[in-house]
């Protein structure tokens, strides 16, 4: 059965006996380093993914900018060409030159995309082992006091304790030797 002042009486001698009088510090700091730090490492993270999304956008847009007017660039010089040496010299540095850009264009982009990354799982790992010390000190903060070493049984319950022991081990010795 429920006994609300027994149960209200066990609550306080716990809350007055852990961590002289003032679990609840050690449980709110834990608490706010559970949640608190994640979220903000994950706000972090979104922001620092949205800047280098946005990086990446902008350097997009200029490399196809470029490339547009490497094309434009390119269709003039065909046109203006006066033989067909001169077409294939156009074409071959108008391509290699596309290869190149594309490759680097590339690479610049996976390199951005890689460093934000990592530098979020590094932050992300951080927020999480932060988060779970939290939680252990906001979980050790409200558990019960450990019992004494002196131990709670008085000193007549543990000699009768012993003595039934005693008598039991006893028995036990003759009914072994009788068989």
């Amino acid at each position: 059965m429920f006994n609300f002042d027994n149960q209200f009486k066990d609550a306080m001698e716990m809350w007055n006996s852990t961590l002289t009088g003032a679990p609840w510090r050690t449980w709110a700091e834990g608490l706010e380093k559970s949640t608190v730090g994640p979220l903000e490492t994950l706000m972090q993270t979104q922001s620092a993914m949205m800047k280098a999304s946005q990086q990446m956008a902008d350097k997009e847009m200029d490399f196809i900018r470029h490339r547009m007017d490497e094309r434009f660039a390119y269709m003039r010089n065909l046109w203006n060409c006066p033989n067909g040496a001169e077409v294939a010299h156009i074409c071959t540095e108008f391509w290699q030159s596309a290869f190149e850009d594309y490759r680097d264009h590339n690479a610049e982009q996976v390199h951005i995309l890689t460093k934000t990354m990592s530098e979020n799982t590094a932050q992300a790992s951080d927020a999480l082992t932060d988060s779970l010390a939290g939680l252990k000190a906001a979980e050790e903060a409200l558990a019960p006091p450990k019992p004494s070493s002196t131990g709670t049984k008085s000193g007549t319950t543990r000699r009768a304790a012993n003595s039934r022991s005693k008598t039991q081990s006893t028995a036990k010795e003759a009914s072994s030797s009788s068989n």
